[in-house]
């Protein structure tokens, strides 16, 4: 792996404190998780070695361990002492965790690929509750009230594996730190399941949560935004026109996603894949757009976009555009929707990761270690590596 680069940029980079994160390999199956120098992304301490990683984690309330998620062996949960780097329990969940939730010194919540969401206590790895009802979560946002969990419809598949989407409402659940759960049905918003061609898409929505309000947010094409108070579980609906927007070609599945802004602001991103007489599959920008949630009115920020990621106070949308066109590059604005810079035009960016205020933006060449604030490069590490999740700056 070469590492390009240089100024006085790249050196304040080289002086920061290691960030922990996942690292997937080349070939895929196994990931690492490390201390990771924050300019070449190389392993700076003692590595864990996490099979099978299902790209979640959550930190324990005194951040001295971190739960994973992982997948094989009937391990759904890997435990690792972040003093010592060092793995300091498998949790036997039967089947991998999809997402999680260290809500009490003892209370660990992980929602399941099937067997429903478990309340664990994570210094013995026993399960203490399960919820046989509630699994294979789409999303889920750990807040003060507890872990939201936002739920697909499914149906039994055959033994060992997951089960299987299909078409109908989507529920939203909140585990609390005691480990009791509430639940309701959001029956204004339903995702579709299709089959094409021999291949199933299946509709996503997104889930995004106002901390200070206790509200949860959840998005989805064709239908209207439901806002769930979490503490008495009542539902209301607002329409959003970007929602409804429909684009060409038959659809084959869309998905949508949902950033909390703070200050009442919403931003909402998707993609839709359709079928098109030139293109058996093709990738639709949904683009993104911010929403005022006390009015309720919106404006669009950019129409290419099919993902985007909050980096302090900074919002940065990205994504590869309408396949297999050209992509669209990165773009930064501030919170209050000014655009601040833009990169890599023209370029597919396949994911960008955040830590201490750097952007690491993967393109198909190179991941490029960004100043998410000025929108300067660094440095340029190439070839790409694999940077699944960032923990966080650690000690």
């Amino acid at each position: 792996m070469a590492v390009t680069g240089s100024g006085h940029g790249a050196a304040s980079v080289s002086r920061a404190r290691p960030l922990l994160g996942v690292l997937e390999s080349a070939n895929g199956g196994t990931a690492t998780l490390a201390r990771l120098d924050p300019l070449s992304l190389e392993p700076v301490s003692r590595r864990v070695r996490i099979d099978e990683y299902h790209d979640n984690w959550s930190l324990s309330p005194d951040r001295s361990h971190v739960a994973l998620g992982r997948g094989g062996q009937g391990i759904g949960i890997e435990i690792v002492d972040l003093r010592t780097l060092k793995l300091a329990r498998h949790v036997r969940t039967g089947i991998a965790a999809e997402a999680l939730g260290w809500l009490a010194p003892r209370r660990l919540v992980a929602g399941l690929q099937r067997g429903g969401t478990v309340v664990v206590d994570p210094r013995t790895g026993r399960i203490l509750r399960r919820f046989a009802d509630f699994s294979f979560p789409d999303a889920s946002v750990q807040t003060r009230q507890g872990l939201v969990l936002l739920l697909p419809q499914l149906r039994k598949s055959s033994p060992g594996l997951p089960l299987r989407r299909v078409s109908g409402a989507v529920r939203l659940a909140l585990v609390d730190a005691r480990g009791a759960l509430r639940s309701v049905t959001l029956q204004r918003i339903r995702l579709g399941v299709r089959t094409s061609h021999g291949l199933e898409y299946a509709d996503r929505a997104g889930l995004a949560v106002d901390p200070a309000r206790a509200r949860a947010y959840v998005v989805a094409a064709d239908a209207p935004v439901a806002e769930v108070d979490l503490r008495t579980m009542r539902v209301s609906y607002h329409r959003l026109d970007p929602l409804f927007a429909r684009p060409a070609g038959a659809l084959l599945a869309r998905e949508r996603r949902a950033l909390w802004l703070g200050h009442g602001r919403l931003l909402l991103v998707g993609r839709d894949f359709v079928s098109t007489h030139a293109q058996r599959e093709a990738l639709a920008p949904a683009g993104a757009a911010l929403v005022d949630t006390a009015a309720w009115s919106w404006r669009t920020l950019d129409r290419r976009p099919t993902g985007a990621v909050l980096a302090g106070r900074e919002l940065l949308v990205y994504g590869p555009g309408s396949y297999p066109a050209a992509g669209v590059g990165l773009s930064g604005y501030t919170l209050t929707g000014r655009r601040v810079f833009g990169l890599f035009d023209g370029k597919r960016v396949l994911d960008v990761q955040v830590a201490g205020g750097r952007a690491y933006v993967r393109t198909p060449a190179a991941v490029h270690v960004v100043d998410a604030g000025s929108g300067k490069v660094i440095h340029d590490i190439v070839p790409p590596v694999d940077l699944a999740s960032v923990i966080g700056p650690m000690p």
